[in-house]
């Protein structure tokens, strides 16, 4: 059970080499295989291969990359993933598709939390369990947004509800700051706020087997909705320069750019 160099090698991996090709993606260079705790292995072989020619490594929002990188502990994890997803994409049948993207999730969160061979090294590798719950929340509502776009759109306004109401309560910035200039009287009434979400995190047991997607969603979502405000707003206003510099010289100053700085040559 764990990483090992091949199938059929249950050796240790190689260390992961990656080769960049873009501002967003990489070539996995270092094949390594997964044990799952049942079934057999499952091969991560080099890029290019029949199914995919890169990786994203994990497709984390650039927004949230302060909160989770999208390499670290859980980089073996995020390539076995995106190998499973590559194969999926081929599935012509979008049903089972989905259905496999959900068995390739339950993997990945596997996977963030495998302990190897049990020995303290590998424990202490693993990724911890409530980042590993961040992770999982993120490929499972990646696979609604996939296959069921408008369920993942009502899953967001669930979410977001409960994030807004949260926010009026305890007045958190900067959207609870605004309350006083709603015009409405229920953004004032603590008890209907209170209601609201506890509503909304009752309602997340309706989501059936994801319902611990909705519910972590609910309950870090106050946290992570500021961050992500602050930081869009200083992403533009960093490239900001940037982009006037390349309105006035185009032909000496790159654009700015909102992603990654990398040299791909």
């Amino acid at each position: 059970m764990g990483y090992q160099a091949g199938i059929d090698d249950p050796t240790d991996p190689p260390n992961v080499e990656l080769r960049s090709v873009s501002s967003w993606d990489f070539q996995l260079r270092t094949p390594f295989a997964y044990q799952p705790k049942s079934g057999p292995a499952i091969e991560v072989p080099t890029h290019p291969n029949e199914f995919a020619t890169s990786t994203d490594l994990a497709s984390v929002p650039p927004l949230l990359w302060g909160l989770l990188p999208s390499y670290g502990r859980q980089l073996r994890a995020a390539l076995l993933h995106d190998r499973l997803c590559d194969i999926l994409n081929k599935e012509p049948d979008a049903g089972k598709a989905c259905q496999g993207r959900r068995v390739a999730d339950a993997l990945f969160l596997e996977a963030l939390r495998d302990d190897g061979d049990g020995g303290y090294e590998d424990k202490m590798n693993r990724v911890g369990w409530f980042r590993s719950q961040l992770f999982w929340t993120g490929v499972a509502y990646g696979r609604y947004w996939t296959f069921r776009k408008w369920v993942a759109l009502i899953l967001a306004g669930h979410v977001l509800a409960g994030v807004l109401a949260l926010h009026l309560i305890f007045r958190l910035p900067p959207l609870g700051s605004l309350a006083d200039a709603l015009p409405w009287s229920w953004p004032h009434d603590n008890r209907i706020l209170i209601l609201i979400w506890l509503v909304t995190l009752g309602l997340s047991f309706a989501w059936g087997r994801d319902w611990k997607m909705v519910f972590i969603s609910l309950l870090v979502g106050p946290f992570i909705l500021p961050v992500l405000l602050v930081t869009f707003a200083a992403q533009i206003a960093l490239n900001l320069p940037d982009r006037v510099l390349h309105r006035l010289r185009p032909n000496d100053e790159p654009p700015g750019d909102y992603g990654p700085t990398v040299t791909t040559s």
